[in-house]
């Protein structure tokens, strides 16, 4: 009578006597509990689909599409039926369907800058944020050596505002009498505004939010990170509100934000706390469309 019954396991790194072996359904070999699993011993029967690898045709050495359950070598051999024409994966073709940001890898893009015209995936979809080489007036920006500052009109504006401040202090008092003051403004806000809990108070930019007469939506008191840009406050204020946003959209009616004390269009692409003092904390804005 035969004591040992067992297996030695069939991996050549292993060769482990195993009384209860395991027979693999691929290579039909018996293995170790250990290297049972076609991945654990690397089974020579895995399509190469299940690896992620796309088979290359010998003769034009492209790469061939296979989708899940096809056989591979059917598929190379249609590809060299029809003259090396079809089943080719086509590199360009991926390209122009992802996002035209060059350090992006999204495969979506469904955000067109009205700029450029090219389209972009939600997170580089704003004009900074791609890097877009296109101005407001739809002029090319001219190519600054490198750690120069990129050229941009309203923060021109704000420099300049800031001189004509220093240059006319006792003109600017008497003006700012009559208008609104945003830091008791701000005061007051701070008990009834909404916003995400999880932002520090030093970070906390309170604005009152009016609409529209044809958005026709309730006023609102929010605050949001003064890190954060216009474009990316405009997009929180619609989803509280329950507005279809469609700025990434060239063709359609653009949002815009319009500051109540200067009476001035916000830019989409600067950051809160840099747009002081033209806008700052404590600020009422209006929410309408461009062609309002």
């Amino acid at each position: 009578m035969d004591v040992l019954k067992g297996k030695h396991c069939a991996m050549d790194e292993c060769k482990q006597f195993d009384f209860l072996p395991f027979k693999c359904d691929g290579c039909s070999k018996m293995y170790c509990l250990e290297h049972r699993t076609q991945k654990a011993h690397k089974c020579i029967s895995i399509p190469s689909e299940k690896n992620n690898i796309l088979p290359k045709c010998p003769l034009c050495n492209k790469y061939v599409l296979i989708k899940s359950g096809e056989s591979a070598d059917r598929k190379v051999s249609q590809h060299i039926d029809s003259g090396c024409t079809q089943y080719c994966v086509d590199p360009k073709k991926e390209k122009k369907a992802a996002c035209f940001y060059s350090k992006c890898k999204a495969v979506r893009a469904p955000c067109e800058c009205k700029f450029c015209n090219k389209w972009f995936c939600p997170e580089h979809r704003l004009s900074d944020d791609h890097k877009c080489p296109f101005s407001t007036t739809g002029q090319k920006k001219k190519n600054n050596p490198r750690g120069a500052s990129l050229f941009n009109p309203f923060r021109a504006k704000l420099n300049a505002s800031k001189n004509d401040k220093n240059n006319n202090k006792n003109k600017k008092k008497k003006k700012n009498k009559n208008k609104l003051d945003p830091s008791k403004a701000r005061i007051r806000m701070k008990g009834i505004a909404k916003g995400n809990k999880n932002i520090e108070m030093g970070d906390r930019f309170y604005v009152e939010i009016n609409f529209s007469k044809t958005l026709n939506k309730k006023a609102l008191t929010m605050y949001f990170n003064k890190n954060k840009t216009i474009g990316r406050i405009l997009d929180e204020i619609c989803d509280e509100r329950n507005i279809k946003n469609k700025n990434h959209i060239a063709s359609a009616r653009q949002l815009v934000i319009v500051c109540m004390r200067t009476t001035g269009v916000l830019p989409s692409d600067i950051k809160l706390y840099l747009m002081e003092p033209e806008f700052q904390s404590g600020d009422t804005i209006l929410i309408r469309y461009e062609d309002e």
